[in-house]
């Protein structure tokens, strides 16, 4: 029986990729599944055109990874056919109206990362990228906030730049950034054509990272090596 973390999780999928013009189909029977995959059965199937996405969902340590990679470096063989993994934290994480995560530490959001990253690797898939990269920047400058002790519930996701600016968490030009990111974020997940470069994906990145590390720096090489005389 699926988790409630893994329900929310796959119906978030879905509902991502059905923006994107995707058919989707949870828990595709075993028909539509290519016989090179054997008895394996990912959780989501999405298609569009000749393209075919499968997602392996899984509970956070509850994935075969032996048998998950061996479908990776299978699949790699077949036009038109890729799987990703997708490992759903044990942290009950909720996401507001505002697409902002709560209930979610570092490590939650370090998790988040590691695996948008994944999704990174296929060019294709940029706008979800993008659009998860941009929940992560929003529930990071929330814990900074609360971190300084100025979080303000209820805040959409532009109140929270403008006030993490004026109190000195970002600089005026990440402010900007953001708020070009957030725009592009917002035209995408209306179906809009905008196309989502590079470039958009690696600068907030960088902004998820630096917030990151200025809830939780990363100590220093030399201090950890340091010996006490």
């Amino acid at each position: 029986m699926k988790t409630g973390q893994e329900v929310r999780a796959l119906q978030e999928l879905a509902e991502e990729y059905r923006r994107l013009g995707y058919t989707v189909i949870l828990e595709p029977s075993a028909a539509l599944i290519p016989s090179f995959l054997g008895n394996y059965r990912p959780e989501v199937l999405a298609i569009k055109d000749d393209e075919h996405l499968l997602f392996d969902v899984k509970l956070e340590g509850a994935r075969d990874v032996d048998a998950f990679w061996r479908m990776v470096a299978e699949i790699q063989h077949h036009a038109g056919w890729k799987l990703t993994g997708i490992t759903v934290p044990h942290v009950d994480t909720e996401v507001n109206t505002s697409g902002v995560l709560s209930d979610l530490d570092v490590d939650g959001l370090r998790r988040h990362l590691r695996e948008i990253d994944l999704l990174s690797r296929d060019p294709q898939l940029r706008p979800v990228v993008l659009s998860r990269l941009w929940v992560v920047y929003i529930a990071a400058l929330r814990l900074l906030a609360i971190q300084e002790g100025f979080e303000r519930d209820g805040d959409a996701d532009y109140e929270r730049l403008v006030r993490a600016e004026s109190n000195g968490l970002i600089s005026n030009a990440e402010c900007e950034e953001g708020r070009a990111l957030m725009v592009l974020r917002s035209r995408v997940a209306n179906g809009s054509d905008a196309v989502v470069a590079p470039e958009d994906c690696q600068q907030l990145r960088q902004m998820v990272q630096r917030t990151i590390d200025r809830i939780a720096p990363v100590a220093a090489p030399e201090a950890a090596l340091r010996v006490e005389a």
